[in-house]
């Protein structure tokens, strides 16, 4: 079950927030990355047990799936960011 964990920051630092998340993001891909090419290794060996190398493939499909939503939470911080960092539009009418 996935739950929504809220906390503030102050707005310049938003960004250097996003980077922390994302390199926390990119030791975990290095690790996918790792397990994809064990199982390419274990894929060459007629020995290998291919139950095994299944349950290892499914375990990489979910890690990149949360690595999926901490790019798309990410995405909706710097949107909002973005929305924060522009300035307000006042709606001018002719009278």
């Amino acid at each position: 079950m996935r739950v929504r964990i809220s906390y503030s920051v102050d707005l310049e630092n938003v960004p250097s927030e996003c980077a922390r998340m994302l390199h926390d993001a990119l030791e975990q891909i290095e690790e996918v990355k790792e397990e994809i090419s064990d199982l390419v290794r274990q894929l060459d060996d007629d020995k290998a047990q291919l139950w095994i190398v299944k349950d290892k493939i499914d375990s990489s499909r979910k890690n990149l799936a949360r690595l999926d939503l901490v790019l798309a939470d990410n995405d909706m911080i710097l949107e909002g960011y973005f929305k924060a960092k522009e300035p307000e539009v006042e709606d001018v009418s002719e009278g």
